[in-house]
């Protein structure tokens, strides 16, 4: 096999490796069902025990002048979430927010 066959295939298999990084963070963005919950029914649950993450989805502008900041939210601006996806948890209820 020449060089420029090697090149091309490992090219190739570079493409269809991001191909498959990109559908599947596509498929993990699009397994997340919203459902909207009252503070109420946060509260109630988590005083049950049940685990949540947080993500402060405020725009910097928001967050920055915003003088309440929930302790231990992950931060992921509401048009950067496809960017962050990894970083949302997968073992529990995932709550966003916002103003």
């Amino acid at each position: 096999m020449s060089h420029e066959s090697e090149d091309q295939t490992g090219s190739q298999k570079d493409e269809r490796l991001q191909d498959t990084q990109q559908s599947s963070q596509m498929m993990a963005a699009q397994a997340m069902e919203a459902t909207r919950v009252t503070v109420d029914e946060v509260k109630e649950r988590m005083e049950r025990g049940e685990p949540f993450a947080f993500i402060d989805t405020r725009n910097p502008t928001a967050w920055n002048e915003a003088e309440t900041k929930l302790p231990g939210a992950i931060r992921v601006p509401a048009d950067e979430v496809e960017q962050h996806v990894h970083e949302i948890p997968r073992d529990r209820v995932v709550i966003t927010y916002c103003t």
